[in-house]
């Protein structure tokens, strides 16, 4: 059946992308790690609570692990205010939003 085989390649990458933050919380930078089932675009956002875009990385992701550190900063090199913020990472077809919790 040629329906099955063209949906467990799509069901399969799926399962192969994560992403997540460590420390969680954390003081002076975040690990931002994720995982991609193939080399493909990215771009990782930094939002407040307000929902105010804090910064933005982007860039080509390779197959398998990759990782930006985020360092605390704003955009303009700023130091942000101790609290919760939500990066979102979208590769590809793949979208993912987590919390992260600054703590100084």
């Amino acid at each position: 059946d040629s329906g099955s085989k063209s949906i467990a390649p799509r069901i399969e990458s799926q399962l192969n992308f994560s992403v997540s933050a460590y420390p969680n919380p954390f003081n002076l930078i975040a690990n931002i790690s994720f995982t991609l089932p193939k080399a493909v675009s990215y771009k990782l956002k930094i939002y407040n609570v307000a929902g105010r875009l804090v910064k933005s990385y982007e860039g080509l992701g390779q197959a398998g692990s990759n990782t930006v550190i985020w360092d605390g900063k704003d955009k303009a090199g700023n130091d942000v205010a101790s609290g919760v913020y939500f990066y979102k990472l979208t590769a590809g077809q793949f979208s993912a939003t987590e919390k992260l919790v600054l703590l100084k």
